[in-house]
């Protein structure tokens, strides 16, 4: 009776982690197999009590290259309207001055597959990966 209580404890407490695995495996998945798109953004940091430190981010479709899909026209109704990029503490005062200050281009890099979500993957100021301009200013 016992070991039949144990096993479904174990059972409770290891499903969870067994779907967090699966899901992990599947973005990555996403993530390697996909086409990487890049494409011209806004953006601005809002400050939200509950939320955080974030920006964000909608797509310019204006100014983006369509030809970097295989039919060669811009699939808008697979991307969302607003992306939310969640800046890390210590980035988030640096990151929120140089948007202020310097209105840079940005861009976002995208995984793209064809008939899946696409998932955000990297974002530049002025064609520059954020993590490279800090190191920069440093």
């Amino acid at each position: 009776m016992k070991l039949n209580q144990n096993i479904k404890i174990i059972s409770a407490l290891s499903f969870p982690i067994i779907i967090l695995i699966i899901w992990s495996i599947y973005l990555s998945c996403l993530s390697y197999f996909g086409q990487t798109v890049k494409l011209p953004g806004a953006g601005y940091d809002p400050r939200d009590l509950l939320s955080g430190k974030y920006i964000l981010l909608s797509i310019n479709w204006d100014k983006a290259d369509c030809s970097q899909f295989t039919d060669n026209s811009c699939p808008k109704e697979k991307f969302e309207k607003i992306y939310r990029y969640y800046a890390p503490e210590k980035e988030a005062p640096q990151m929120e001055n140089y948007i202020n200050k310097y209105l840079p281009e940005i861009t976002m890099e995208f995984t793209y597959r064809q008939g899946q979500t696409p998932i955000l993957k990297e974002i530049y100021f002025d064609k520059m990966l954020w993590k490279d301009y800090q190191k920069k200013e440093e």
